[in-house]
């Protein structure tokens, strides 16, 4: 009878370690996922970068941060208790306790609800922007700057020559910033949402240029009478190139011109002198300008820099030529029955050119324009004598602007490509 019972007791005690044995198995294969968000106790704001760290039996087991949604996820072993400790600046260290379920690969959530204790400075953020120009992509300088919070302006700058402009704004995502120029459509733009640890925040944007544009309007007149030469031909000039030609047949002329530009304008008719104009226009778009050009008279002798000299139209040779065209004779026709007119008058030739070659070859161009404007005349039955000239290349311009400093326009290497007939005796 006493075996019986000590058998019954052994078995006993082996069935109980079996079952210890199994529970301890199943607790160590069980686990669970806590996922938990941390917000602040009154105002129930999330709270991200918030260190929480988790503890069981005064031991360490895991650390971790929240995310930008104050939320942390950790893996928990079943049927165990647990310390959650949460650390925040300007907040108070906040412990809670929980106890894991016996139930396997569940997942268990709750908020975690921290005390304010202080106050945080006032976060506050670079604004760094860049405005440029949507066709070019060159930054625009000078452009002005308005800083709007609650769509309400609240400081204003311009950019620099690199097209920057800097405001130091609050971590908020109520900012927009309004940009113009005179020349560009104006814009409205949204400041994106700031990122917690920035401390600078660029943009960049850009700016449409406007097209605008401008009429021109005007007239030639006789500068002694204040008529209307008719037959006239008009050329503008932009500040490098011609932009545009008109032949008036009542004396009227009328162009379209850009914004904000300069301009030169020239005209020329048989009998006159060459009529020139600089303007600008300014940046009011679809506006009118009006001008008038005045062209004197060609008699058959004109005074220029205190030097009488035979009144002619412009002699205009071909590139890098010095054969006498058709246009050319006709004025040298001119010169012909002058000097016959005055037997006794004696003329030097002076040709010019401008500036855009090199010196030697300009002087040797210009001085074979002069011989050939020497043959015609002398050919066409003048004495020899009573002709002399030569080329002067660029050396005497009358406009001087091909420094460095000063650079010519199209219209400034027009007037000075010249022939001057200088009389010498009359």
């Amino acid at each position: 009878m006493k075996i019986a019972r000590t058998l019954f007791v052994c078995l006993i005690l082996i069935y109980s370690n079996v079952l210890v044995s199994q529970e301890t198995t199943s607790s160590l294969n069980c686990s669970q996922v806590i996922s938990v968000q941390v917000r602040a106790h009154y105002t129930n704001e999330l709270l991200p970068n918030t260190v929480v760290q988790l503890f069981s039996n005064n031991n360490l087991i895991e650390e971790k941060t929240t995310d930008n949604l104050g939320v942390f996820t950790i893996n928990a072993a079943c049927g165990i208790t647990y310390i959650l400790k949460s650390k925040l600046e300007y907040f108070n260290e906040t412990n809670k306790t929980f106890t894991t379920s016996n139930t396997n690969g569940v997942e268990v959530e709750f908020t975690l609800y921290l005390e304010q204790n202080g106050t945080p400075p006032p976060c506050e953020v670079l604004l760094s922007g860049l405005i440029t120009d949507a066709f070019s992509n060159q930054p625009i300088p000078e452009v002005k700057i308005g800083l709007l919070k609650d769509n309400e302006q609240i400081d204003t700058t311009i950019t620099d020559i690199n097209g920057v402009y800097e405001f130091t704004i609050e971590c908020s995502p109520d900012y927009k910033v309004s940009a113009q120029k005179i020349g560009y459509g104006k814009a409205l733009f949204v400041v994106q949402e700031l990122k917690s640890d920035e401390k600078i925040h660029e943009m960049i944007t850009q700016l449409i240029p406007k097209q605008c544009n401008q009429t021109l309007n005007g007239q030639v007149l006789n500068s002694k009478t204040g008529k209307l030469i008719p037959n006239t031909k008009i050329t503008l000039y932009n500040e490098t190139n011609i932009v545009d030609e008109f032949h008036s047949s009542d004396g009227h002329f009328n162009f379209e011109i850009k914004c904000n530009s300069q301009y030169t304008i020239i005209s020329s008719v048989e009998k006159y002198s060459d009529g020139t104009k600089n303007f600008s226009s300014d940046e009011i778009e679809n506006t009118t300008k009006n001008i008038s050009l005045k062209m004197n008279p060609l008699d058959e002798f004109t005074i220029v820099n205190n030097q009488q000299m035979i009144a002619l139209k412009f002699l205009n040779f071909d590139l890098d030529e010095s054969t006498i065209s058709a246009t050319i004779a006709k004025e040298l026709s001119k010169v012909v029955a002058i000097m016959k007119k005055y037997p006794e008058m004696k003329i030097e030739i002076k040709t010019h050119t401008d500036s855009l070659g090199k010196d030697d070859y300009n002087l040797s161009l210009s001085d074979a324009r002069a011989q050939s404007i020497i043959s015609y005349i002398t050919s066409s039955g003048i004495d020899s004598n009573r002709v002399s000239g030569r080329g002067y290349g660029e050396t005497e311009p009358l406009i001087n602007c091909s420094s460095d400093i000063i650079k010519c326009t199209s219209a400034d290497h027009s007037k000075n490509r010249r022939t001057e007939i200088l009389v010498i005796n009359k």
